[in-house]
């Protein structure tokens, strides 16, 4: 999933990120066909076949109008706990609860390949 992977990414280099919620580009039927719980399907689930890659913005702002198709730029990196990702609603400003784990494709068995959880949906503060 997006935040696993996004984690990885970060543990490595030894940084954390911060995702903004509404920038996240989510199908229009997901949204339709799982009000509730589209965005933890869109942070926590797979099979979406996306490159997630990270560059300072000067590199970034250069790049983003070479790729074909598009990138979208959904967050930031940043000084914090290795490997830390805190997603965020820049709407309401609020920080938001994201799952956690996702396929491990190195893993080595099928019993270790899910890292982590996908319990529970990603929620807005003080939504039931």
């Amino acid at each position: 999933g997006l935040v696993d992977d996004l984690s990885k990414l970060c543990q490595a280099s030894g940084m954390a990120a911060r995702l903004d919620a509404r920038k996240i580009p989510v199908h229009a039927a997901l949204r339709e066909a799982f009000p509730w719980k589209y965005l933890d399907m869109t942070l926590g689930g797979g099979e979406d076949y996306q490159l997630l890659f990270t560059a300072p913005e000067e590199l970034m702002e250069g790049v983003l109008s070479l790729l074909s198709p598009p990138a979208t730029v959904i967050g930031e990196i940043m000084d914090g706990e290795p490997g830390q990702v805190t997603v965020f609603d820049s709407k309401i400003g609020k920080t938001l609860s994201s799952p956690s784990g996702g396929w491990d494709h190195f893993a080595p068995d099928d019993s270790s390949r899910h890292s982590g959880t996908h319990s529970g949906q990603a929620q807005r503060e003080g939504e039931a």
